[in-house]
């Protein structure tokens, strides 16, 4: 096993025994986890991170907790972190898989169907969202209000097929070359950019979850998040990986341009859209990298 896991195989452990022992979810108020998990008023990262991760996640360990809306909108700066933690799990998926072995095309769908699983599909949805607004709708307000819809038309049906299709091939390939661990920071940039955008582009709608993450967070929010991929990047893939970002900040920039165009500012569809759009981009990247190095 490689030593990046060995400081995370415990939290794993530690969080199926406590899921096991609260399937419906933990009541902090009665628990001495509330102490443990340092949740108390005067402890904002940690609530924050809790945020983020019921906020990004499916996990329930949290689900009876409340978070006000401040915490709620500083918790985004904590994305990367929980973006390093599924693409964690997602890493140690691989691992397990090759214990039996599985062909790399069988041990890539279950990574691509864990990382859509875990995240509840939520990324999905906007990435089709945007895809349908922005290319079916006739102004601002047509396409807000296709994006609102609860249905996914033709154009973002195609668009999650190719999605998920040059996902597949490009972890398939990674797994190929041996370089499954570039997924783990490049999940963790994905979320990064949801940062980056919040802080450069303004909101152009007036209600939805967006709007609490509105002007909550500054350019050191973009510093933090970016500490914490360079620093994931670093660790599983050295330094040569630092060069990833660059080309991820101008696919931001172009996405944040092309939205502020069509509907002057960003939603939450365009995040999820940045994210899913970037993990594509970046794996793609990485896939050519070491398929030419191999």
């Amino acid at each position: 096993m490689p030593k990046q896991l060995f400081f995370f195989v415990p939290f794993v452990s530690f969080v199926v025994k406590i899921q096991c022992q609260f399937p419906q979810g933990i009541n902090l108020r009665n628990l001495w986890l509330q102490k443990a998990f340092l949740l108390n008023p005067h402890n904002q990262p940690m609530r924050q991170i809790l945020s983020a991760v019921s906020f990004l996640t499916i996990l329930p360990l949290f689900r009876n907790f409340r978070f006000t809306d401040e915490e709620i909108g500083k918790s985004m700066r904590w994305f990367p972190l929980v973006g390093l933690m599924l693409g964690l799990v997602a890493y140690g998926f691989s691992l397990l898989t090759g214990l039996i072995p599985l062909k790399p095309e069988i041990t890539a769908f279950i990574i691509l169907f864990f990382l859509t699983i875990a995240t509840g599909a939520l990324h999905c949805d906007g990435f089709a969202d945007m895809i349908d607004g922005f290319l079916g709708g006739k102004d601002k307000e047509d396409i807000i209000r296709i994006m609102k819809e609860s249905q996914i038309g033709a154009f973002g049906t195609i668009g999650l097929i190719f999605l998920f299709l040059g996902k597949f091939l490009a972890i398939t390939l990674l797994l190929e070359t041996n370089a499954i661990l570039w997924l783990v920071f490049i999940v963790a940039w994905s979320r990064w950019g949801v940062v980056y955008l919040n802080v450069l582009s303004s909101y152009a709608k007036e209600t939805g979850i967006g709007v609490i993450y509105e002007k909550q967070n500054s350019v050191w929010d973009v510093i933090i998040g970016g500490i914490i991929a360079t620093g994931a990047s670093v660790f599983f893939c050295g330094w040569f990986a630092i060069g990833i970002p660059v080309l991820l900040i101008g696919l931001l920039h172009g996405i944040k341009s092309y939205s502020e165009n069509k509907i002057n500012g960003v939603t939450g569809d365009v995040y999820g859209f940045s994210i899913e759009l970037s993990e594509l981009v970046l794996l793609f990247l990485a896939a050519v990298i070491t398929t030419l190095a191999h």
